[in-house]
């Protein structure tokens, strides 16, 4: 795992589909009730399945990040991935911020909101896909003018409408997006209630 971020991102993924995929309906459908129920779905069940198949260990609030999962040194435990998950896309520039000044191999910014523009266009939305990117990349991108930033800085979208769909994007230590948006999970639980996802509901 040494010095190898990239891979870290790619496993972190594929582990997060994996236990998204086996999440049941109704505990998806609970989940996406309120940003509480969402918060307490990702830091009680789905990260703590997650961390366990990656082999880590997980904390939550360490160093005031949401959620932390560690590997045990020689002396202590090492955090390698740092979570934050936010439910509002509005106050989700303080996240970014805060990722982009910790030292870790990779740190993930959890986001629940509107997204793929085919979507959102036929709903009356607007996605909000274009223009947070930019923002965040900017953000990123200036960190690097004063020094090399430390592994991954990986994002992922929660989108809900009648079902989820999970999208993933990332940016190496330069600054670099090197792993463009696109669909990692589409759920095959098909609700006939409207639940949506509107950013601070």
């Amino acid at each position: 795992m040494k010095n190898n971020f990239e891979n870290l991102w790619s496993e972190f993924k594929n582990e997060l589909v994996n236990q998204v995929k086996l999440t049941n309906a109704a505990t998806l459908e609970k989940a996406w009730k309120s940003m509480k129920s969402r918060t307490n779905f990702y830091t009680k069940d789905l990260f703590q399945r997650v961390a366990a198949n990656l082999k880590l260990k997980i904390s939550t609030e360490l160093f005031k990040v949401d959620m932390v999962l560690s590997k045990t040194s020689s002396y202590t435990d090492v955090p390698l991935i740092f979570i934050e998950s936010e439910n509002s896309i509005l106050s989700a520039e303080h996240e970014v911020l805060k990722l982009c000044s910790l030292s870790a191999p990779l740190k993930v910014l959890i986001i629940c909101t509107d997204w793929d523009p085919d979507i959102c266009a036929e709903d009356g939305k607007k996605s909000n896909r274009d223009e947070y990117t930019e923002h965040w990349e900017s953000i990123i991108k200036s960190y690097t003018e004063f020094w090399k930033l430390t592994g991954v800085t990986g994002l992922i979208v929660a989108e809900w409408y009648d079902h989820l769909v999970l999208y993933a994007k990332a940016w190496n230590e330069t600054g670099e997006l090197f792993d463009k948006d696109h669909k990692i999970f589409v759920s095959e639980y098909y609700y006939t209630l409207f639940l949506g996802c509107p950013d601070g509901r």
